[in-house]
């Protein structure tokens, strides 16, 4: 492993930057964000930043595609992410006085390590906006740092974080439709503790029954091996047996009752595989479709991971 500066600058030039990831294989990006907090003002971790993730699609043969879109996230929330997963994150901030957060952004879970391939300084692209209230509420420069953690791990899938947002005007029940393939884990926030019930399926059958926000608080200390915190997610574990095959799934769908107005957020961690695998897909994982759909199996360790949609595109398992 090593630890590289990728680029510096500051916002005050502009609120917008856009950073290109160096070749390489890279095992997270770590970001450290300053400055200082103009007179009767406190910058909050909330009204840092945004940080956009762009991936370029390669053939199984190398040759380039377009840019997708990998993650889309504010810096609190891999704040917050960073800190189940080991505390690595840290935040402080003074009124009219200094701030300062260093936030890591993965490319791989901490069950199922992973790094991120990038053949030229063209495949990846970090994309940075300064929130407008961090601008207006600071003094002086605003300087950011991105640094690379490279390491020599296998790429055996790309890591999408996507969120999904719910507004209650009030006590009401919804019913949030993840559409992810390959769904590793989805983190719940709510930061006013309104959850009063929640029901998690995963491709139909049931993951999470009748919690509430101390529920599912206690379920993810257990899992993360966390004592109390002060963090809002909560954590619904898919592969909480270790194994990346066991996120071999279509969608989830999460049921959750407040008691008052708030708003919900759900994001979901979900695998997609590398275009160098699909070339290795196993008659194993072709032989699960059913219905047009692949059903969630257990597989050995080393089984790649596929939606419906990439098996057909690849042109391999013949006829459902």
């Amino acid at each position: 492993m090593s630890f590289h500066q990728i680029q510096t600058g500051d916002f005050n030039s502009s609120s917008t930057v856009r950073i290109p990831i160096p070749a390489g294989k890279w095992k997270a990006l770590m970001l450290s964000v300053s400055g200082t907090g103009d007179t009767g003002d406190t910058i909050a971790l909330v009204s840092m930043a945004n940080a956009i993730l762009e991936r370029r699609l390669r053939t199984p043969d190398g040759k380039a595609g377009s840019m997708v879109e990998r993650m889309r996230e504010t810096l609190d929330f891999f704040y917050y992410m960073n800190d189940l997963e080991g505390g690595q994150a840290s935040f402080a901030s003074a009124t009219a006085g200094a701030f300062s957060l260093r936030v890591f952004i993965p490319f791989g879970l901490e069950v199922a390590p992973n790094s991120m391939h990038l053949h030229t300084n063209e495949d990846a692209v970090l994309t940075l906006i300064a929130n407008a209230t961090m601008l207006a509420d600071s003094t002086g420069a605003i300087p950011w740092k991105l640094f690379g953690i490279s390491a020599e791990i296998p790429e055996t899938y790309e890591l999408d974080i996507h969120s999904y947002e719910h507004t209650f005007a009030g006590a009401a029940t919804h019913t949030e439709t993840i559409l992810e393939d390959n769904i590793a884990a989805v983190l719940v926030e709510d930061l006013t503790d309104k959850i009063t019930n929640m029901v998690a399926t995963l491709d139909g059958q049931p993951m999470i029954d009748d919690c509430d926000d101390d529920d599912l608080r206690a379920l993810t200390y257990y899992e993360t091996k966390q004592e109390a915190i002060t963090n809002p997610l909560t954590l619904i574990d898919v592969i909480a047996g270790g194994l990346p095959s066991e996120a071999l799934n279509d969608s989830m769908k999460i049921r959750t009752t407040v008691s008052a107005a708030c708003t919900v957020t759900a994001t979901a961690l979900s695998i997609k595989p590398t275009p160098e695998n699909v070339s290795q897909i196993s008659a194993e994982v072709v032989a699960a479709r059913s219905n047009s759909r692949i059903q969630r199996r257990e597989f050995s360790a080393s089984a790649p991971l596929y939606s419906r949609a990439e098996i057909d595109a690849a042109g391999i398992g013949g006829a459902t």
